[in-house]
């Protein structure tokens, strides 16, 4: 019997939920640099400037999203300008337990995340992913993003960092330049 999922936005409450699941993914990695782990301050401090949702099972969190609306790193990194931040938001984290993956649950999220950040009047979104992490990749440039940029971030990993624009609707006859 397929179990059912439960969809809500991430509280601070959430947090101890969203470190274990953090943990169980780190500690079953095998290629720890597909993965940069975020501080506990950091997401604590990303859902109380940002938001995030959540997908729990049992009531136990199989996958979230974590998102940044104020001062990020990689606008920074982007260099852009005042008014560009103000409409940024961030994908800090997206996390799905292993026993999950397969079922569509980072896609929902990510979807979750801009129609919240529509919401909320922002236009740009930005993520970071590994240049190995070709699953990603693939889904965020499935979903619309490009990757803007290469860098060496989070102690000197290499990272894309990905943009999609919400005030642009794509198409599929868009060509990407190069």
């Amino acid at each position: 019997m397929e179990k059912k999922f439960d969809f809500r936005m991430l509280e601070v409450a959430d947090t101890t939920q969203i470190l274990q699941l953090r943990n169980a993914i780190w500690d079953a990695l095998e290629d720890k640099t597909l993965f940069a782990q975020s501080s506990d301050f950091c997401i604590s401090e990303s859902l109380k400037n940002g938001f995030g949702f959540g997908v729990w099972q049992e009531n136990k969190l199989v996958a979230c999203i974590i998102c940044r609306c104020q001062d990020g790193e990689y606008a920074e990194l982007l260099q852009y300008s005042g008014q560009q931040k103000e409409k940024t938001v961030e994908l800090e984290d997206v996390f799905v337990n292993q026993q999950h993956r397969g079922q569509g649950l980072q896609k929902y999220l990510i979807q979750q995340a801009e129609t919240y950040a529509r919401k909320i009047d922002k236009s740009i979104i930005l993520a970071t992913v590994s240049p190995q992490n070709l699953f990603s990749i693939r889904n965020f440039e499935n979903m619309g993003y490009d990757v803007v940029k290469s860098c060496m971030i989070y102690e000197n990993l290499e990272r894309y960092i990905l943009q999609k624009r919400l005030d642009i609707p794509k198409n599929d006859n868009d060509i990407k330049e190069n």
